[in-house]
């Protein structure tokens, strides 16, 4: 993978907020597909050992795995996701293509899926600006090696982003003064607590109070070294379940917090 694509694939999500991944998709890494050295082999439709060790095919390979894990994150259509699954078992399987035009034949059908799931992953992000998608970048390289508390660490940071701008720009001059510096856990006690603000409290649905009150335990519990007598970490279905709720906070509708100017990034 050269530097520009693997800038790409570990950037993805910041990358979807400004362009469709379909564009990607076609105007770089399947181009020129039809010279591909597996395809082009004396008497053989498609050269398997060629074909994993392919470095375009490679490149192909690891952005679609990487789209995959952004969209189910984003919680995009699970009736597209598996037709895209099932497309792309077959590209990671060389042994099950047929000849070039098999395997054009299952770009074609990636390139249309990945078009209609780029609707739906467009307008979540829409609502994501680029501090929140850096972060949700990191999270995710972070949980595709393994590093499960680094991944809720910056997962959540992105959410805590998130709601220090609501409070700013609904009064600047006051969160200059008293909330600059708080801790998570004392922006959440602004929307929770008996006195506070109503119109602060008024920010935040109180739907998403347990939400974010779960979101900064799991925060503690990774940044803060508590859980020394359980050597094996944060299981993994917990690591999952904080990054999708992180995932699903930031690109609801009730909790978008920017100006069309602070969304345009690059836009």
């Amino acid at each position: 993978m050269d530097g520009y694509a693997r800038h790409i694939h570990d950037q993805l999500v910041h990358y979807m907020t400004a362009q469709p991944f379909f564009e990607y998709f076609n105007n770089y890494l399947i181009v020129g597909r039809e010279e591909w050295c597996p395809f082009k082999h004396e008497g053989e439709a498609v050269n398997c050992q060629c074909y994993s060790t392919n470095p375009a095919i490679g490149t192909l390979l690891a952005m679609l795995d990487k789209y995959l894990l952004c969209n189910r994150f984003l919680d995009a259509n699970p009736y597209f996701l598996d037709e895209y699954v099932k497309t792309t078992n077959l590209l990671h399987h060389p042994e099950t293509i047929r000849s070039f035009e098999h395997f054009n034949e299952l770009i074609s059908e990636l390139s249309d899926i990945i078009e209609i799931l780029d609707k739906n992953v467009q307008e979540k992000l829409s609502r994501v600006i680029c501090q929140e998608a850096i972060r949700l970048d990191e999270s995710l390289v972070s949980y595709s090696n393994h590093c499960k508390y680094s991944s809720i660490i910056l997962a959540v940071s992105a959410v805590e982003f998130r709601l220090h701008r609501m409070i700013r720009n609904f009064d600047s001059e006051q969160y200059e003064q008293k909330f600059r510096n708080h801790t998570l856990g004392a922006i959440i006690n602004l929307f929770v607590a008996d006195k506070a603000d109503k119109d602060i409290k008024q920010l935040l649905d109180a739907r998403y109070i347990p939400l974010i009150q779960l979101l900064n335990t799991y925060r503690i519990l990774t940044v803060h070294p508590k859980d020394l007598e359980r050597p094996e970490g944060i299981p993994q279905g917990i690591v999952d379940s904080i990054v999708s709720l992180s995932f699903a906070f930031l690109t609801d509708p009730g909790n978008t917090a920017y100006t069309a100017d602070e969304l345009k990034c690059g836009r």
